[in-house]
């Protein structure tokens, strides 16, 4: 089994108060809304895999540009090594935020 291609779909329903913890404000600051990102991981023997992450700003461009294109012609099975490849890809964005939010999603 191969990926033949990785794809991303972003929802977002508008109408509930985003997810806060101790390190935001709740003074009305924080946009209305939770959106959450679903990869989708297409492979030649129609099966498909689904990974949910944050919909945060950038997540989804670091996979649809960088990550993606190491994943296509491998093995889905072969998790370990895939996990690897991602992980030196963008470990030079930083060793935590939105790099490692995309590879979690994955």
């Amino acid at each position: 089994m191969k990926i033949l291609d990785v794809t991303t779909t972003v929802m977002f329903y508008p109408n509930t108060k985003p997810i806060e913890d101790a390190t935001s404000r709740s003074n009305g600051t924080l946009a209305d809304g939770l959106g959450q990102l679903f990869v989708h991981i297409h492979t030649d023997e129609d099966i498909e895999g689904l990974g949910i992450g944050q919909a945060s700003p950038g997540v989804r461009e670091i996979i649809e540009t960088t990550l993606k294109y190491l994943l296509i012609d491998q093995d889905p099975l072969n998790i370990e090594k895939l996990w690897d490849e991602m992980f030196w890809r963008i470990r030079g964005y930083g060793r935590k935020g939105i790099a490692f939010c995309a590879l979690s999603a994955i």
